[in-house]
C-alpha cells in the first residue's frame, strides 16, 4: 500500500487482473467480480474525465517557466504516470521500477500471467511495448519530448514470465530532430531481446496535441 489512493487502486488493480488470468474460480466468485467491477465501473465513470493533453500542457508549461525538463520528466507528478505498459497510476501496465545508472536508463520489472504468451513466456508484443516506453526514459537526459518514430525489436531467447527482468537503454545519437537509442531486456544476466529505437523530438509545447 501507498499513501496515494490512486497508485494504491492501480496496484490492487494490476494484482487482480494478473490473478483472473493466472488462477481458476468458481461461478460464485466470478459472477460476484463481475458486478463488483460493474459498480465501480458507474462510480468511476460518474467522475469528471481526466484531460491528460490538457494536464500534459500545464505540466510542460510549468518546465517553459523556468523548471528543469530533465525534473519535469522524471516527477511523479507528471501526468504520464498514467501512460499504457509502465504507467505507475495505470492498472493495465506492468509493475516497472525506473532508475539511472550513468548514462543508462535501467527498469526491473516481473512479467506476471497476465503478459503470457506462449506457455511461460512474455507476449512478443508486450517486450516490444516495453522497450517502447522503458527506453523513452533517455528523453530526460537529453532534455527533449519526442514521439516514437520507429521501433525494430530483435528476440534472441525467450523472454520469461514470473521471472526478474533488466532493461537498461541508453542515448545512440542526436542529430537535429532525430534522437537514436538502443536497449538490452535481460533474463538471469543473460540477455534475451534488443532494440533500436528513433525518436522525433518536439517542442515541449506541442507535445500531447
Amino acid at each position: 500500500m501507498t499513501d496515494d489512493p490512486r497508485l494504491d487502486a492501480a496496484a490492487a488493480l494490476r494484482r487482480l487482473n494478473d490473478a483472473f488470468v493466472a488462477h481458476d474460480a468458481d461461478d460464485e466468485l466470478l459472477t460476484r467480480l463481475a458486478g463488483e467491477a460493474r459498480t465501480a465501473t458507474a462510480e468511476l465513470q460518474a467522475g469528471e474525465r481526466r484531460d491528460r493533453a490538457a494536464l500534459l500542457a500545464a505540466h510542460f508549461g510549468r518546465v517553459a517557466a523556468g523548471g528543469p525538463i530533465d525534473e519535469a520528466l522524471r516527477s511523479t507528478e507528471n501526468p504520464m504516470t498514467d501512460r499504457a505498459v509502465c504507467g505507475t497510476t495505470n492498472p493495465l501496465s506492468a509493475e516497472c521500477t525506473f532508475g539511472y545508472e550513468g548514462d543508462e536508463v535501467v527498469v526491473h520489472t516481473v512479467l506476471g500471467a497476465a503478459f503470457e504468451g506462449a506457455p511461460r513466456r512474455s507476449h512478443g508484443g508486450m517486450v516490444a511495448a516495453l522497450f517502447d516506453d522503458i527506453a523513452a526514459g533517455v528523453l530526460p537526459l537529453a532534455g527533449v519530448a519526442a514521439y516514437t518514430g520507429e521501433l525494430t525489436v530483435r528476440y534472441l531467447r525467450p523472454v520469461p514470465i514470473e521471472e526478474p527482468l533488466e532493461f537498461r537503454a541508453r542515448i545512440d545519437g542526436h542529430e537535429g530532430r532525430k534522437l537514436r537509442a538502443s536497449a538490452d531486456c535481460f533474463a538471469h544476466g543473460e540477455v534475451v531481446a534488443t532494440a533500436h529505437i528513433l525518436y522525433i523530438t518536439v517542442d515541449t509545447a506541442q507535445f500531447g496535441q
